[in-house]
Parts: C-alpha cells; sequence; structure tokens
C-alpha cells in the first residue's frame, strides 16, 4: 500500500523557486485556471487556489470572507512574502489602484507612439486610446468595408 505524500511537499515541488534575485515571484508551475490563478488538488477531485493553500500551509490563518491578495500582482506567485489576507474586494480595489498607476507611467502605447494629452483619446466607454492607434485601426476598418463586395 502507497504512503500518502506530505501535501507539502506536493505543493512545493510544483513551484519554481529557481530565480537568483531574492524577493522575485515563486510561480506555480502546475494546472492553473482560466483567469491565470494556481490550481492545487488538495483532495481527490477537489481543488483550491494555489497561493490560498501556500497562505495556510506557511501558518497563515484565513478568516471567512477573507482573500489572498497578490502585492506583486502575479496570479501565479505562491510566495508568501508577496501574499497578504484581507478583506473581500480590497484585492480587486488595490489591483485596479495598481492598474491606474502603471498606465500613469507609460510613456509610449504598445506601437510605440507617445502617449501625451494631444494623442489620447478616450472611446465611448471610457477607455483611453493612442489617436494613431486609434486612426490606423479606423483606417484599416474602412479598407475592410471596401474591399467587402457583400457589405
Amino acid at each position: 500500500m502507497a504512503v500518502a505524500r506530505d501535501i507539502r511537499e506536493r505543493f512545493w515541488e510544483k513551484v519554481d523557486m529557481s530565480s537568483p534575485f531574492p524577493e522575485d515571484c515563486w510561480t506555480w508551475m502546475a494546472g492553473k485556471d482560466k483567469a491565470g490563478y494556481g490550481r492545487f488538488y488538495t483532495k481527490w477531485e477537489s481543488s483550491e487556489q494555489a497561493h490560498q493553500v501556500a497562505w495556510i500551509i506557511t501558518g497563515g490563518t484565513l478568516m471567512p470572507g477573507d482573500e489572498i491578495d497578490h502585492a506583486c500582482s502575479n496570479r501565479a506567485c505562491v510566495r508568501p512574502g508577496h501574499l497578504t489576507a484581507c478583506e473581500a474586494g480590497f484585492s480587486a480595489r488595490q489591483g485596479g489602484e495598481r492598474t491606474r498607476e502603471k498606465h500613469r507611467r507609460r510613456t509610449h502605447c504598445r506601437n510605440g507612439h507617445e502617449i501625451d494629452e494631444k494623442n489620447l483619446y478616450v472611446t465611448s466607454r471610457g477607455y483611453w486610446q493612442c489617436r494613431a492607434c486609434h486612426k490606423n485601426s479606423e483606417q484599416r476598418r474602412r479598407d475592410r468595408l471596401k474591399a467587402c463586395t457583400t457589405c
């Protein structure tokens, strides 16, 4: 009869801790859900989010209704030093603030156009878009419509 391995041993063998930098993320290398969070089977056919398991097996407590926030914003990270327990919804609010701050620091769009007040377009849904990219996108759309014989 096979002896069941310790849950900690099974868990940590699925984590990449190989970075030479002491504060880098420890990345979950096994299965992930559609949102990018690691999944770990604690029991037969019962999976939990890997970052929550990491929090609990390293001595953290999780009260009902609490969530685990990734300070690093890396959903696959299971490094206990990057995780904190917080009330439900706090993580999403913090994530939004981190995203807005990251976008404020950007100086160029993904296509290399400089972002400034003259080159910023706000869509009807409130999203920001580079004017040059928006203009190129609209031109491609018009070209496709011209080329379409059934439209």
